[in-house]
């Protein structure tokens, strides 16, 4: 892919009305991170770069030229669809200092869908906190997980341990560091 950034500056584009009503401009740079996710690395930099200028039009353009490239058929409808996400994603995986779509189980949830199960162990004795993601399908990838776990014990910030997917975290040890809450520096034995 082409490092470039978008020509998105120049003044033949012009703003869908309903782009421009679908985002206040106290969260246009929100949302224009928000598109970090699911984004490419010549795509991050270009958000990075817009949303350090805090140009509410440029980011708005920016928006609405990335949907009308990543969905060039409903574009506004596939906007709107990825927005409730965001809000979700916000709303459930959200702490004290993270968005909710900066912290890894956001991330995940943005760029691969919703997990097909949940495993949920919040209380697990001599075991940090965990959850383990599981997903039927992704792309052509079948019996993928995730796992997410809380080692500071505090303001719902799990992080990513382990995950089978292509391109993804992998740490084989991933048991043994959710046994080191109890053992001393790691060592079960």
């Amino acid at each position: 892919s082409n490092d470039e950034p978008y020509d998105m500056f120049s003044d033949d584009i012009i703003l869908d009305p309903a782009f421009q009503a679908s985002i206040t401009d106290d969260s246009v740079g929100y949302y224009l991170e928000s598109l970090i996710p699911i984004s490419k690395a010549n795509e991050v930099k270009n958000i990075i770069k817009i949303s350090k200028e805090k140009n509410a039009e440029q980011a708005r353009k920016y928006i609405q030229l990335y949907w009308s490239k990543t969905a060039p058929i409903a574009t506004y409808d596939q906007w709107i669809k990825y927005k409730l996400q965001i809000q979700m994603v916000e709303k459930l995986y959200s702490n004290n200092f993270q968005e909710g779509f900066e912290t890894d189980r956001g991330r995940v949830y943005l760029q691969y869908g919703s997990p097909n199960e949940i495993i949920n162990r919040e209380f697990q004795p001599g075991e940090y906190p965990y959850q383990i993601w599981r997903y039927n399908k992704i792309g052509s990838f079948s019996n993928k997980r995730f796992v997410f776990y809380n080692p500071d014990l505090t303001n719902n910030a799990y992080r990513l341990l382990h995950s089978d997917m292509v391109g993804e975290l992998k740490n084989p040890s991933w048991p043994r560091e959710l046994a080191k809450r109890t053992t001393m520096n790691g060592n079960v034995d």
